[in-house]
């Protein structure tokens, strides 16, 4: 009893939507048959108390189109409710027809499932329109239309209208009845459709608007027939209308008007809301009195935003007049569908198949419209992409110089159907003179045309194109034709057509050796240019790439692909383009030009090359353009330039060598005053002691400034002691804070006695840690914080193997870290190379950071850096560790003191003898002085047996320290000489010349009396 009730309700439902042209099918859960309304009686030719009932499987086959689909299906109603798709129909007659299916999950009050509800719509004629839009023919395409439809021609120059043999009787207008004439067929038009369809086909034609109407004929006996019409206007080149074509399709039926019942609002909504498809209801103004969730989604609307507004808010003003024009035909009675354009709420445009019935009340009058909208926005993308495709094609088709062309084969011969210009002008007529035109009568020889059909059967029984050659006889001689032809698979005629391309290659033929032997030169021409160091490449006048060889890849980085076409300033020319316009225009008047350029690659990267221009001229002798070849010298004009840089170095190395000599000539005497000057002075108050612990200080430094400029220019051996780099960093800070500016704040982070020993030059480590304060003092103009620090680290054995400079051990970390402006990924490659500075010239040497890794590598140890633009530099120094004690050098009263020892002193520097002569005596020594090596040879002869050391500096005039130590030794082979200079000298080969020992100046008060008390067996 409830299933029965449930029954009648479903059927009380769907009777609502009856007259719909649109098929709706219900089916229980068992898949009989529930509802089945006209539309279903129509197209599949079984009345409903036929198919109510029965299983829908006996009233209809379905088969998906792919299958995949069948599942899919089958998800998505499990998933989502709903499914749209197409698939093929197979009726009871065996009548294959393609259908679009929206199929939704029926509910009930509860929302249980109590069956499906499926919306069909006969695409066929569709799927056949889309097959023929892709075959490209529009007339050809248009006639494949079977059944209802017919099609028609019209020639806008002469006025004369063609219609296929089907039209006729669509209309219901016998043949002798029309003289082929547009006003003709204009009266055989509704009047009242007359005007409407009248401007259609100008707007069609003038404003190239779409033409898609549908009107009413009235054929001699009376009969009104509807009819569903779609043509195209075709342009000649200068944009004037030359021929329009299009198709009708017999929509009486369609347009039969139905009344749709009036029931329960909820029945009715129960409905439309599980169509997937929009649904829309508009009162007799115009206003939407209902719209589903799905419309209003596909909208981007809420139901209620669309409710009591006018459907026309919805759509853009160029297609509001036509909408108005479409709502007078719903009051008229007149039910139809239709593709139209909607505007969403976010601006975008929705197309959609619009299926609208009229609503009419009990006496006929015009309530109101429902509308069901399928989105079809993607496939008219998909038709827009498709037309445009095909109106390329057909421009091709006409303006293509080789033959194309459609055939038909007849019995033992060929009919041309349809040719583009180039074909009717092989054959010295016209395209339409030759339409359906016989091979025969074209004139070929009957064994020609049989091989021609031989051929295209071969085409038709595999399928695929043919190709083959044919010399066709001219009076001007004969002609090699190269000729493909193809089978039209969708050719609905008795005679098989193919479609055919000719070529004539004569020429081609004949100039095929001569470019099969200019193509090898020129294969062999690229292979050497191509193989070639050089950059090589031709522009135009204009300055436009010609043409780039494999060497211009090589050298500038870009493609070929991407350089020709291209101008050559926009890829590789650096700020020289007046050099630039010098040579362009002397390579016009003289034609050649050579010379050096500065360019750049595609990284940016700035080079130099060698550039030679040559000009080509054409056949005229006019100039074409520009052969330009390019060698890299880059690397060849930076050695030149650190040849000259190390030219200038190493004069100013000398410079500094005989200015370092005699500055060590000036700071022996005052290290060695300033340290006696606290034994002399005891009992001075604290200030003055300070003052003689500066002046000590300053000397050495002083003296430790010299040894660096000559470790720099002669690379004078550094001396290595344990020392601990507390004192040395604090050193550097304190002189720092006094000499950099005050805008730049000073922060220093060093531990107190707890960093490890290590084994260094101080005065080494002393230039490493000033270099980077300078370099980071220059970073900060505008002033900024320095931060520098130090600690205790250990390095294992995963770091060191992830830093090449890095081995496992203890290290001190020393931090150098600035505010400053950062330093530029692609400089940070280049700082520590030689001689690379971005400072002004006349700034800076670029030796600064080469010196500092120098150093630290040189002490084992290794340097990183970090930097970030605009934040700052931090710069790390690991130098490895060494144990042992710090060992500080101080004059003691424990010095050594002689027992009357002579010590002859020779020294060609007044103020050193006699500071050596005082400090020596001081502690009970006695001292000879001889001002040159002659004068030492003579006092020696005389005092050799006093003399116990002979204490003697290597640069004199007269007889220098060499010649004189030599003169000794052969006066006496045990003679004790210990050899001095200021100047940077390997020490090992002056005592295997004789010396004992080795003084570099200036020496300290205790280096001294050490070497001469041990010389002479002084225990200490």
């Amino acid at each position: 009893m409830q299933d029965n009730q449930a029954e009648t309700e479903i059927y009380n439902k769907f009777n609502l939507l009856s007259q719909l042209s649109d098929v709706i099918i219900a089916v229980d859960q068992q898949e009989l048959v529930i509802y089945w309304n006209s539309a279903a009686e129509k197209l599949y030719e079984i009345k409903a108390e036929h198919a109510i009932g029965k299983p829908l499987q006996a009233c209809y086959q379905y088969q998906w189109l792919n299958p995949e689909d069948e599942q899919f299906a089958y998800n998505s109603l499990e998933k989502n409710g709903c499914w749209r798709g197409e698939n093929i129909h197979i009726k009871d007659n065996g009548k294959r027809i393609y259908v679009e299916s929206s199929v939704s999950i029926m509910k009930d009050q509860n929302g249980v499932g109590i069956g499906y509800v499926a919306v069909i719509r006969d695409i066929t004629q569709r799927k056949k329109q889309e097959e023929i839009l892709r075959k490209n023919e529009e007339r050809f395409e248009l006639s494949l239309f079977a059944g209802d439809s017919a099609t028609w021609d019209w020639n806008l120059q002469t006025n004369e209208v063609i219609w296929s043999s089907n039209l006729y009787s669509l209309f219901g207008i016998a043949p002798d009845l029309f003289d082929g004439k547009y006003e003709t067929f204009l009266s055989f038009v509704h009047p009242e459709d007359r005007d409407f369809l009248h401007q259609s086909v100008i707007a069609a034609i003038h404003q190239q608007a779409p033409y898609d109407i549908e009107f009413r004929v009235i054929s001699p006996d009376g009969k009104v027939r509807w009819s569903g019409c779609k043509g195209r206007v075709f342009y000649d080149d200068t944009n004037q209308p030359i021929r329009m074509i299009g198709v009708n399709m017999d929509i009486t039926e369609r347009k039969e008007t139905q009344r749709l019942l009036q029931t329960q609002e909820a029945q009715y909504r129960r409905i439309v809301e599980t169509a997937s498809e929009g649904v829309w209801v508009i009162d007799r103004e115009g206003k939407t009195n209902f719209v589903n969730q799905q419309m209003a989604k596909m909208l981007g609307y809420e139901v209620e935003e669309i409710l009591d507004r006018s459907f026309l808010e919805f759509m853009d003003e160029t297609v509001r007049d036509s909408a108005c024009q479409l709502l007078e035909r719903r009051k008229q009675g007149i039910r139809e569908q239709h593709d139209f354009q909607f505007r969403c709420r976010d601006g975008s445009q929705l197309w959609g198949i619009v299926s609208t019935t009229p609503i009419l009340d009990e006496q006929g009058q015009f309530n109101g419209a429902l509308a069901m909208i399928t989105d079809i926005t993607s496939r008219k993308q998909a038709e827009e992409a498709l037309r445009e495709s095909e109106a390329t094609l057909r421009t091709l088709f006409n303006s293509a110089y080789m033959m194309v062309g459609i055939t038909e084969l007849v019995e033992n011969d060929i009919r041309l159907i349809t040719c583009n210009l180039g074909t009717a002008r092989f054959f010295g007529s016209t395209p339409e003179a030759m339409e359906y035109t016989l091979a025969s009568e074209m004139g070929l020889l009957e064994e020609y045309i049989r091989d021609w059909r031989e051929r295209y059967l071969e085409s038709q029984r595999i399928q695929a194109p043919v190709h083959f050659e044919y010399t066709h006889p001219t009076p001007k001689g004969n002609r090699l034709l190269s000729i493909t032809v193809c089978p039209i698979a969708e050719h609905m005629g008795q005679n098989p057509r193919f479609a055919f391309v000719i070529e004539d290659i004569t020429e081609q033929k004949a100039a095929f050796m001569e470019r099969k032997q200019t193509e090898q030169k020129i294969r062999e021409q690229a292979a050497l240019i191509d193989i070639s160091t050089d950059a090589i490449f031709v522009r135009d006048l204009n300055n436009r790439i010609l043409f780039w060889s494999k060497g211009a890849e090589r050298l500038y980085g870009w493609t070929a692909a991407e350089s020709i076409g291209k101008k050559a300033t926009e890829l590789i020319c650096g700020n020289n383009q007046s050099l630039i316009t010098k040579a362009f225009n002397t390579t016009l008047t003289k034609g050649a030009w050579y010379g050096e350029l500065e360019q750049q690659t595609k990284n940016a990267q700035k080079i130099i090359v060698s550039s030679r221009w040559t000009l080509v001229s054409d056949e005229s002798g006019a100039p074409e353009s520009i052969l330009v070849v390019n060698t890299n010298i880059t690397e060849k004009k930076q050695l030149e330039t650190q040849i000259y840089r190390a030219q200038r170095l190493e004069s100013v190395g000398t410079l500094a060598s005989g200015i370092a000599h005699d500055l060590n000539n000036v700071f022996t005497p005052i290290v060695m005053i300033a340290q006696l000057l606290p034994s002399k002075f005891k009992n001075v108050d604290t200030r003055t002691q300070e003052m003689f612990h500066a002046l000590e200080n300053m000397s050495k430094r002083g003296a430790n400034l010299v040894q660096q400029i000559l470790t720099f220019t002669r690379g004078l051996e550094g001396k290595q002691t344990l020392l601990q780099p507390e004192h040395l960093l604090k050193a550097v800070i304190q002189v720092i804070k006094q000499t950099f500016p005050k805008s730049i704040d000073i922060v220093a982070e060093i531990p107190t006695n707890s960093l490890w020993m290590l084994k260094a030059d101080p005065t080494q480590l002393d230039q490493v840690l000033m270099n980077l304060a300078v370099n980071a003092r220059d970073a900060m103009p505008n002033g900024g914080v320095l931060k520098i620090s130090a600690e205790n680290i250990f390095i294992d054995q995963t770091y060191a193997q992830m830093h090449l400079d890095a081995h496992s051990g203890h290290y001190v970390l020393i931090k150098i870290v600035d505010t400053g402006t950062g330093i530029p990924p692609e400089i940070l490659e280049r700082i520590f190379e030689p001689f690379f500075t971005t400072k002004e010239v006349g700034q800076g040497t670029g030796l600064g950071l080469f010196t500092v890794l120098g150093i630290i590598k040189n002490h084992n140890g290794f340097v990183q850096v970090r930097s970030q633009i605009g934040q700052g530099t931090e710069f790390r120094v690991y130098l490895p560790v060494d144990e042992g004690t710090i060992t500080e050098e101080t004059i003691k009263e424990e010095l050594p003191q002689g027992n009357g020892e002579l010590i002859l002193i020779v020294d060609d520097e007044i103020i050193v003898q006699q500071t050596t002569k005082f400090l020596l005596e001081e502690y009970n020594y006695k001292t000879l002085i001889a001002q040159d090596g002659i004068e030492a040879v003579t006092l020696y002869a005389k005092y050799q047996k006093e003399i116990s050391v002979v204490l003697m500096d290597l640069i004199m005039p007269n007889l220098d320290g060499l010649i004189t130590m030599r003169t000794l030794l052969t006066m006496n082979p045990d003679v004790k000489i210990i050899a001095t200079t200021g100047l940077p000298t390997n020490h090992q080969q002056i005592l295997a010349a004789g010396a004992q020992e080795f003084l570099l100046k200036p020496y300290t008060t205790c280096d001294l009396l050490r070497i001469v008390g041990k010389l002479c067996g002084v225990v200490h």
